[in-house]
């Protein structure tokens, strides 16, 4: 294991998750070339929390969450009752989530230490 931009990852990956990366880009480029918008009907997307606060370390910002909470489960349900579609996303590929591995963290590394009384405070400083 390797520890790279605060996580862990595989040093190398199994031969299995090699197949599932080829099949992924396979099956994504197969849709690219028989679906002329392809490309222009993507919307990618994640998701991290912004807080009123965001602590200067990981230690400091440590809270209890509890475990029955359904957050993705609704998620889910409500991206199916809109009619989106999920495409698979292989394991260990930070190159196809950047957002994972290098975007929050530069959006949330100004705010560090700093106290927002209200969201309008915390989006215009996001927004910077």
């Amino acid at each position: 294991m390797l520890k790279g931009t605060a996580r862990w990852v595989p040093k190398l990956l199994s031969k299995e998750q090699k197949r599932e990366r080829v099949r992924v880009s396979k099956e994504l480029l197969s849709r690219y070339k028989a679906e002329e918008d392809f490309l222009d009907r993507i919307v990618t997307g994640d998701e991290t929390w912004f807080h009123y606060y965001e602590s200067e370390s990981k230690t400091q910002s440590k809270q209890w969450k509890r475990c029955d909470e359904l957050v993705p489960i609704k998620t889910i349900a409500a991206i199916d009752d809109l009619g989106f579609e999920f495409f698979p996303h292989p394991p260990y590929s930070p190159d196809l989530a950047p957002s994972d591995y290098w975007l929050f963290g530069e959006m949330k590394r100004p705010l560090r230490g700093k106290r927002f009384e209200d969201f309008k405070q915390l989006e215009y400083e996001i927004k910077q």
